[in-house]
């Protein structure tokens, strides 16, 4: 039950129907509330007004003194200690002048000014359960209700709302502050958002001078006397006021971060465990083979290029679940079971779907706030592994955990490394290192603000440790310092309102010093020269080398990308709608270079791919480098559609063919993965239709040469492109001088002595090209899943829509 005096206080305040939901959540005096935070406002539903009505009577209690009348309340002691001196009379006659008085004579706190709203910065939205609250009221028998019920009919309602209804209210929700984040994000970047701030700066300094001036007024040192008997609150105000207010500010924030966090995750869990098979738990675990291979599948694959734990590690928490004879810890259990989960996606031992998702919504069973609280970097470990799950269940609760995994790592782990060995300390500091890859993959790939900031990079990737121990650490080491040029990359063109020479100067050079920086082993040219290739590594260790390098191919392409993008909006192209802000101020022989590059590029990650192709774990859902092999399969197709447009219908068309049939034909076989299986819909017509066009305008041109080879020519065994021989490996010694797909398909095409069967595919090439340039744009296509409304038409520079394509 909850102390009368809160219920009396809280009456007087108008806030009596919160007493009973106070009292559940664990708030039944005032000792308690003294700790609340928004998130617990939140949860039980507190109106804002009434939120903060009650904020600013927590923040009585917590002044010292709040009110002279407060200050001996309680006391029965010694009437000596009720004396005071006249500078504590005179600060009393002052603090009663400084206040307003009630008709009851009770003092009343000053009314502390407020600085404006900013009029131009986007508007926050509203939480899934404020917009259904909202809904409810527009039913007349609602709204007609006195407020105090209606809140506890809206909170009785969304108790009982079926969990999928309840999903759908906060998915809406959780996009709409997606759009805002990204608003919020291009605002900063804006001059009213530095008038703001000067605003701000300004008000702040005329507040304190008043404040400054005010106390100096007062008259002589002061002492206050606080009963030993007070009650709590003053006894608590006087150890909050030793506080550094930042750090509170900062667990304030992370509080609210992880319960967020596992407020997603407590609905992952019910949906999972509404789905799958059964409840696994510590006294009937899965059998140790099937949990033993999936960790192992995990680890020979993102777990390759992606710390989350060390094989030793592995070993010991398998040991602990299924020999040690006494109950594992819970957090044991709920790695091993998520992790074995993701493990289930790759190889081509594929388990039962209702197993994978039973493993991991057992993980999550007792999973809690008061968990991850206990031991901060286990929680943020388990955060990373289940936001893999979540990204091959193509979750929107992926960028949630990575966000609130990232928090404790900046806030938690160098307060607590202290403690730790050197190798636990370097192994946690990969975990952090990961989280941030995993973070700027969400940014450039997905369109997500990156949360990475200077902090992280100066804590998690100090040159101390950039020389590693072992052939598995300079790997996980080159991978996140690649992800942070990929994001680099992201964030420049997302910024910069003028693309220039210099502009892309500056990446490449820092796409070079990553490769300059490779150690021996991992150089590409002192990889292939091995006889045999390779042979000083393991087979595993070859293709997580290969791997490494696409991802470095692929920063390549997400670069020059930008550029072909930029180029193509040009004035006279195909593309009416901007995608970006910025304009690109480069001669027409450097933007032909870098798209030439860009191509290059693509051709070079689907030859990669071709050497990887007996690699299961790649072909089964490697979500690190989907992306990019559907990316640079649009690239190439995008390239040979500008060919066939220029009237190139042979020579190197051969080998974009080639590397496009290989691209198509992994993403073929990744059909258990949804983007994947989406990516090949897509451009798979586009390619079957790319080489029709290609086939037919060679038969036009072969007629237009020599008319008496017409009845071979419509030979189906003269259609192929072998008919033209094999192309050269090397680039064309000139590149084309058009910058835009009007420009490019009006130009003229002496080479052909008949314009009359060509100019019938000119209309079909055009929008071929226009569907690929979307595609470039967004290569998940997620723009089919999202009306115009979800996405409030927001894109990212490089075109890729704000929110997950996915559920």
């Amino acid at each position: 039950m909850a102390s009368q005096a809160l219920v009396d206080d809280l009456s007087r305040l108008g806030l009596a129907h919160y007493v009973d939901t106070l009292h559940q959540h664990g708030f039944s005096s005032w000792r308690a509330l003294l700790g609340i935070t928004e998130s617990d406002f939140q949860k039980m539903g507190f109106k804002l007004g009434h939120r903060r009505l009650l904020q600013r009577e927590i923040s009585k209690f917590r002044s010292v003194p709040s009110s002279p009348s407060l200050v001996n309340r309680g006391y029965s002691g010694d009437e000596s200690m009720l004396q005071t001196d006249s500078a504590a009379q005179d600060e009393t006659s002052q603090f009663s002048t400084q206040t307003d008085q009630n008709k009851d004579g009770q003092a009343k706190r000053r009314y502390r000014r407020h600085p404006k709203p900013d009029p131009n910065a986007p508007k926050r939205p509203k939480t899934g359960y404020v917009n259904f609250a909202d809904h409810l009221r527009t039913d007349p028998t609602i709204s007609s209700m006195p407020f105090a019920d209606i809140t506890k009919e809206v909170g009785r309602r969304w108790r009982e709302l079926p969990q999928a209804e309840k999903l759908e209210w906060e998915r809406k929700a959780a996009q709409a502050m997606q759009i805002y984040e990204f608003q919020m994000e291009a605002y900063r970047r804006t001059d009213q958002f530095k008038e703001y701030q000067n605003y701000l700066e300004d008000f702040r300094q005329q507040h304190s001078q008043t404040i400054r001036i005010k106390n100096d007024s007062s008259s002589g040192p002061s002492r206050q006397f606080i009963s030993p008997d007070a009650p709590f609150p003053h006894k608590a105000a006087l150890e909050h006021s030793q506080v550094d207010p930042l750090q509170t500010r900062n667990e304030e924030s992370l509080d609210l971060t992880i319960s967020t966090a596992l407020d997603d995750l407590s609905h992952l869990r019910q949906r999972l465990l509404k789905e799958g098979g059964g409840i696994c738990s510590q006294a009937r675990p899965p059998p140790e083979n099937a949990i033993r291979q999936r960790l192992h599948n995990f680890l020979e694959s993102s777990g390759a290029l992606v710390f989350v734990m060390s094989h030793e590690e592995v070993e010991s928490m398998l040991y602990e679940i299924y020999r040690q004879g006494t109950p594992a810890g819970t957090f044991t259990f709920a790695e091993v079971m998520s992790l074995a989960a993701v493990g289930g996606r790759y190889g081509i031992d594929s388990i039962a779907e209702q197993s994978k998702i039973s493993w991991c919504g057992s993980a999550l069973t007792d999973v809690d706030e008061a968990m991850v609280k206990a031991n901060y970097l286990r929680g943020m470990r388990l955060l990373l592994i289940v936001s893999f799950f979540c990204l091959l269940e193509n979750d929107l609760v992926a960028r949630h955990l990575i966000t609130a995994g990232l928090q404790i790592a900046r806030q938690k782990l160098p307060a607590l490394e202290g403690d730790l060995e050197q190798k636990e300390r370097d192994n946690w500091k990969k975990v952090y290192r990961s989280l941030m890859f995993v973070d700027g993959w969400l940014s450039y790939t997905l369109g997500y603000p990156s949360r990475i900031s200077w902090e992280d990079t100066s804590y998690a990737c100090s040159d101390s440790q950039a020389i590693p121990a072992s052939i598995e650490d300079a790997v996980h080491w080159q991978v996140s310092q690649i992800g942070l040029v990929c994001v680099d990359i992201h964030k420049t063109f997302e910024c910069t309102k003028r693309v220039t020479t210099d502009t892309v100067l500056y990446l490449s050079q820092r796409l070079a010093a990553w490769q300059d920086d490779l150690p021996p082993f991992m150089q590409l040219g002192n990889f292939a020269n091995q006889t045999p290739p390779g042979s000083d590594l393991s087979d595993s260790r070859n293709r997580t080398i290969l791997k490494v390098h696409m991802l470095y191919l692929g920063a390549v392409m997400l670069l020059y990308r930008n550029i072909l993008l930029l180029s193509v909006e040009l004035p006279g192209s195909a593309v009416k709608e901007p995608r970006s802000n910025a304009t690109l101020s480069m001669p027409v022989e450097a933007i032909q270079k870098c798209r030439v590059e860009c191509v290059f590029a693509a051709r070079q990650i689907a030859q990669v791919q071709k050497l990887l192709h007996l690699d299961v774990y790649i072909c089964h859902c490697c979500w690190i480098l989907l992306y990019w092999l559907s990316s640079a399969c649009s690239v190439l197709l995008f390239g040979i559609s500008e060919k066939l447009a220029r009237g190139d219908y042979d020579g190197i068309l051969d080998e974009d063919f080639s590397a496009t049939q290989i691209c198509l034909g992994i993403l073929e076989q990744c059909s258990a993965d949804p983007a994947a299986t989406k990516s090949f819909a897509n451009l798979s017509p586009l390619h079957s239709r790319l080489f029709a066009i290609r086939t037919e305008l060679c038969r036009i041109k072969m007629i237009a040469l020599d008319p008496s080879i017409r009845a071979y020519a419509h030979s189906s065994e003269a259609m192929g492109p072998a008919m033209f021989g094999t192309s050269p490996v090397s680039l064309p010694n000139t590149s084309p001088q058009a910058v835009s797909i009007d420009h490019l398909l009006e130009s003229p095409r002496e080479q052909m002595s008949t314009k009359d069967g060509d100019s019938e595919f000119k209309a079909e090439l055009k929008g071929i090209s226009n569907r690929l340039l979307e595609l470039l744009h967004d290569p998940f296509d997620r723009k089919d899943s999202l009306s115009e409304e979800e996405t409030g038409k927001v894109r990212m520079s490089d075109g890729n829509y704000l929110v997950f394509w996915w559920q």
